[in-house]
């Protein structure tokens, strides 16, 4: 290695960095995915066991299906509920008496929430279905 060749950063470092960008930003895109959601306790809607394995998006987020057919669309919507629901550790005996658990924003929403507090105007592109 010559003399010109560069050090690896520590983490630190590139923290460091990346908290300049951002400090000097005045517009932030934030790119995410369903990993983002899963923390607060929405499931991921492709693994095994998800929604889409239960019911074909291509079928049942149809436009034209749910104008001719909205309660399919209104069924894959209350599975989803029960599914945060239980994922949240919530109990049959709940959802009888109409007791249903709320997943809550999680670091990574609080972190967003942060940027656009300190002026940053912030957009959030996300495939989190």
């Amino acid at each position: 290695m010559g003399s010109g060749a560069s050090k690896a950063r520590t983490e630190e470092e590139t923290f460091e960095e990346v908290a300049r960008t951002l400090s000097k930003a005045k517009r932030i895109t934030v790119f995410s995915g369903a990993g983002v959601s899963v923390s607060s306790g929405i499931p991921d809607f492709r693994s095994p066991g998800g929604i889409w394995t239960r019911f074909d998006p291509m079928v049942y987020c149809d436009y034209e299906n749910f104008l001719d057919k909205p309660e399919m669309f209104w069924t894959m919507v209350k599975c989803l509920y029960q599914d945060i629901h239980f994922s949240l550790g919530g109990s049959r005996e709940e959802l009888e008496r109409g007791e249903l658990r709320s997943p809550r924003p999680n670091e990574a929403h609080s972190a967003v929430a942060d940027l656009e507090a300190l002026g940053k105007r912030v957009s959030v592109v996300t495939q989190n279905i």
